[in-house]
């Protein structure tokens, strides 16, 4: 049989993993005609390899790589040849080559090619003495043939002196406009700006200042920063800004004002000395007088010491009157202590007298802002604070006792009058007494139920596709949201292609790759501690190659997922499978391929709940162990009939069987 170039494993196929004395094989069955082979492991990874894009090198190498093993090209042969004889290959790429072959044969045949190789009748060579353009075979070069001198041109000859060992005469040439060269640029009039202590009546005018341009060498390439290139100032310049800066004073002022001044000052300063002497002579007096009562009384002699009088009663003596108005002291008592140790007051008229002379002294001085008299301070005549504050105290305190005495400590008048609360009239001693008021009743109990096994409740499962059962899980199977329960022959090939733990791409990235990586980075390790930084580089890109490839195939698993989820029916909720359907069956949409058994529910029925609760079915209600609150678990409203309320709880909520609970 003619093989393919590039065959390709046909996809509708059905494998089934087989294990049998020790190994592993692949039972191949074809689904149009029934017939089945049984392949080795190997043998079928090959074959899934066949992708028709992949010739007998390719094949080969591909092994190598993904399988670690290197087959030897007839090997690879065989296992295309018994996948040939089996129908397992794609007839359209045999049918390609066959169609290449055939078209290369008529090609052969028009041109008048048969089989074998084909070549021109070789020439015999020419004799040996025959000359041709090129020479003959094996000949050497002859002598090369001496070249004509070459004339002289107009840059000298060829190997000649250089152009300064030439004797060249230069021409004369005309003067031209910038000069000889070397020679030195004429110089150029510059304006110069003379400077005025006194402006003119031309200088205030609106016009604008023209200044001149600043003038610059014709050969000049930068524009100097000096203010004299540009500004003619000259030495007498500079002498003439000086001289005038110093003839310039500071303003005077005049002599007149100046008179007046000094002399406001002057006056000011004498009033002032004399206010000053008045009053340190008014002292003085003051002193002097106080310093000669001293003395007089100093001579006067001691009198003897007489004997006390006895006090008169506070009945015998005469009332004091007191003045209408408090006086006033102007003066300032001065206190002398005597050589005895006794105090001595000086006269008031005295004082008094001084302190009209010290103020007749100031008021000389009132004028002058340096001299102004001070009063002395006058004694306080208000109301004392600790008074006022005493009687703000006993205001309130009086206002209290009013408060208490007729607002608070009135008798109620409704202390004889019966109440509807079931009072009783008191007089006497039991006047004013109430009964306590009777308690309302306390609240009915939440209605209670005890927890019975509900009985196990089985949801149909349906398909939203058609197709052929391809697998199914097993009746009995314990499975979580989302697992898979029916596939579909649109998802073999794909799930053929995903594998499994033991083949495929889940085998690749669970145990093959990462074995490999294992490997690598022990070597790496090993690498690194010799200090061979060649085979460190090495390993690390063999380490950098495999996970890039491991993330590669997990990308492509997570596609291959995607597209199977198409062809298959997961489960709606946890669950045990029950009656799955059968294996390659054909199923139409909305057919029920398998039943779900719910986790054990437990059920309470409430016989007694007030109708005021309003639940409602599928309502979400809480209930707790009766005597502990604590121990409370979340049911679902299932039936409601008047006054009886059916819950359902989960088994694994807390609650077991048989507890009683109460509905709060």
């Amino acid at each position: 049989m003619q093989l393919a170039n590039r065959p390709r494993f046909r996809t509708d196929l059905v494998a089934e993993c087989i294990e049998a004395e020790g190994q592993r094989f692949i039972d191949v069955i074809d689904p149009d005609t029934g017939d089945g082979f049984r392949f080795y492991e190997v043998e079928y990874s090959i074959a899934c390899a066949m992708d028709g894009e992949r010739d007998l090198a390719g094949l080969v190498q591909w092994a190598k790589e993904e399988l670690g093993i290197e087959p030897s090209p007839a090997e690879i042969e065989s296992v295309i040849s018994t996948l040939g004889h089996l129908g397992y290959l794609d007839s359209e790429p045999v049918a390609q080559a066959a169609a290449e072959i055939a078209r290369r044969r008529e090609a052969a045949d028009e041109i008048g090619l048969t089989a074998g190789v084909h070549a021109a009748p070789r020439t015999p060579a020419p004799p040996a003495g025959v000359d041709v353009e090129l020479g003959g075979s094996g000949a050497t070069a002859g002598p090369a043939e001496e070249l004509p001198a070459a004339a002289a041109v107009e840059l000298g000859d060829s190997g000649g002196a250089g152009y300064a060992a030439m004797n060249v005469a230069h021409e004369a040439v005309d003067d031209v406009e910038l000069g000889a060269p070397g020679g030195a640029a004429e110089p150029t009039a510059m304006p110069s700006l003379r400077r005025q202590t006194v402006p003119s009546a031309a200088d205030y005018s609106d016009e604008p200042t023209n200044l001149p341009a600043p003038a610059t060498g014709d050969f000049d390439d930068e524009v100097s920063v000096d203010l004299s290139e540009h500004l003619a100032i000259r030495p007498d310049d500079v002498k003439e800004a000086v001289r005038m800066s110093r003839s310039m004073r500071a303003v005077e002022v005049p002599q007149d004002l100046m008179d007046q001044l000094e002399g406001q000052e002057a006056d000011t300063t004498a009033r002032a000395e004399a206010a000053k002497q008045a009053a340190l002579d008014a002292v003085r007096q003051v002193e002097q007088a106080d310093q000669a009562e001293i003395v007089v009384e100093a001579g006067e002699p001691t009198p003897p010491p007489q004997e006390v009088p006895a006090l008169p009663s506070l009945a015998d003596r005469a009332a004091v009157e007191l003045p209408a108005q408090p006086v006033s002291v102007t003066g300032k008592e001065h206190v002398a202590t005597r050589s005895r140790g006794d105090t001595v007051k000086t006269d008031p008229a005295k004082a008094k007298e001084a302190a009209k002379a010290a103020d007749a002294a100031a008021a000389a001085a009132d004028d002058s802002p340096h001299a102004r008299p001070i009063n002395p301070p006058q004694p306080d005549t208000g109301t004392s604070p600790i008074l006022i504050v005493l009687f703000i105290l006993v205001l309130l305190a009086g206002g209290a006792f009013l408060v208490w005495k007729y607002v608070l400590d009135r008798p109620k008048a409704d202390d004889s009058q019966p109440s509807s609360s079931g009072q009783v009239e008191g007089t006497g001693a039991t006047a004013g007494t109430a009964t306590k008021p009777t308690p309302p009743p306390p609240p009915p109990p939440p209605p209670s139920a005890v927890l019975e096994a509900a009985p196990a409740v089985a949801a149909d499962v349906t398909s939203e596709i058609a197709g052929v059962v391809y697998s199914v899980v097993d009746e009995g199977a314990e499975v979580q949201a989302g697992d898979t329960l029916v596939t579909f022959t649109g998802a073999a090939a794909l799930q053929k292609k995903l594998g499994d733990e033991h083949g495929g791409l889940v085998w690749d990235i669970e145990v093959r790759v990462p074995k490999q990586l294992e490997g690598y980075q022990k070597a790496l390790d090993k690498a690194q501690q010799a200090g061979n930084t060649a085979e460190v580089k090495r390993q690390q890109a063999k380490i950098d190659e495999r996970t890039k490839r491991l993330d590669e195939k997990k990308a492509e698993a997570d596609k291959l997922r995607e597209k199977i989820a198409a062809f298959a029916v997961a489960a709606p909720s946890a669950g045990k499978v029950v009656a799955p359907i059968a294996k390659g069956k054909r199923v139409a949409v909305g057919d029920v391929v398998a039943q779900l058994e719910g986790p054990p529910m437990l059920t309470a029925t409430f016989d007694k709940v007030p109708a005021d609760k309003g639940y409602a079915v599928d309502a979400t209600v809480k209930v707790s162990t009766k005597g502990n609150p604590e121990q409370a678990a979340e049911c679902t409203v299932t039936d409601v009939a008047a006054p009886a309320v059916t819950v359902l709880c989960p088994a694994d909520a807390g609650l077991a069987e048989g507890t009683e609970v109460e509905l709060r």
